[in-house]
């Protein structure tokens, strides 16, 4: 009989338990639903108040210029990132930043391959959104969180590849020197030995050589000068050449330019001397 009534007594507990976790997670998101209401009544309300700012010489063309309807694709991939855009910069949410920079990235490809919004011709619906996203985009990396960083530097590269001259001023003077002071405080956590083997130091050397190879990318889709260019070569040489022999790093970095691979022997060559 005791036997009986502590397995009663057991299988009440794990009765307990499950519905504290179900009720548990309904209240979870309740709250989650709370939260999007709430940003989105303030959003409502920041855009339908009576004062707004000028918006820049440019931005003040129709929507539509000449009269031309926006086809479908473009209404669509428009309105996705007129909803989604204003969660880039929720800081406190940062697994909303994660996926609204997804979606952003994957509307302004999208938005790219339409009629008239590639690299080179009009985009006149594809550049005043780049311009909308910007100012929430380029903040992020001086974020503390690197898989943010990570993220923000893929959608930049998505930019980049379809806008070129339009961001190129703003990459480097809003973008590359946060990303140079990112990149050196990734590399502490890379040499720490004792997280050789935790999610952080993993995470941080797997980042850190996606960064690498996508500056590459980088300095080619946007024209790099020599000037502009080599102070990014040098930080990428003085990080590795610290971890690695010359011919390694040779082997690992792989410039997309005849210019930046110069410039990279020059800094190897120096580094031997």
């Amino acid at each position: 009989e005791n036997h009986v009534n502590s397995s009663a007594t057991e299988n009440e507990n794990e009765d307990g338990l499950l519905t504290r976790l179900v009720l548990n997670l309904e209240r979870e998101k309740r709250e989650v639903a709370d939260e999007i209401e709430r940003v989105d009544r303030e959003l409502y309300d920041k855009f339908t108040e009576d004062e707004v700012e000028d918006p820049p010489d440019y931005m003040e063309q129709e929507e539509n210029p000449g009269g031309k309807e926006l086809c479908y694709d473009k209404k669509f991939v428009k309105i996705c990132l007129d909803h989604v855009q204003h969660f880039v910069s929720m800081s406190g949410q940062p697994s909303w930043q994660l996926k609204s920079l997804e979606i952003v990235s994957i509307c302004l490809d999208l938005l790219a391959n339409t009629e008239e919004e590639s690299a080179g011709s009009k985009q006149e619906t594809f550049l005043p959104l780049v311009h909308q996203v910007w100012s929430s985009l380029h903040m992020l990396f001086k974020s503390s969180n690197i898989f943010i960083v990570d993220k923000a530097f893929s959608c930049l590269l998505v930019i980049a590849e379809h806008s070129r001259d339009f961001v190129h001023r703003r990459v480097v003077s809003d973008v590359l020197p946060p990303l140079v002071t990112f990149f050196r405080s990734m590399e502490s956590l890379a040499k720490d030995k004792s997280r050789d083997r935790t999610l952080a130091g993993r995470e941080s050397r797997r980042i850190r050589d996606k960064l690498i190879s996508g500056l590459w990318q980088l300095l080619h889709l946007l024209d790099m000068s020599p000037l502009q260019s080599d102070p990014i070569i040098q930080m990428i040489t003085e990080s590795l050449g610290q971890h690695l022999r010359i011919e390694e790093v040779r082997n690992f970095l792989k410039p997309k330019r005849s210019l930046d691979a110069n410039i990279l022997e020059l800094k190897l060559a120096q580094t031997c001397v």
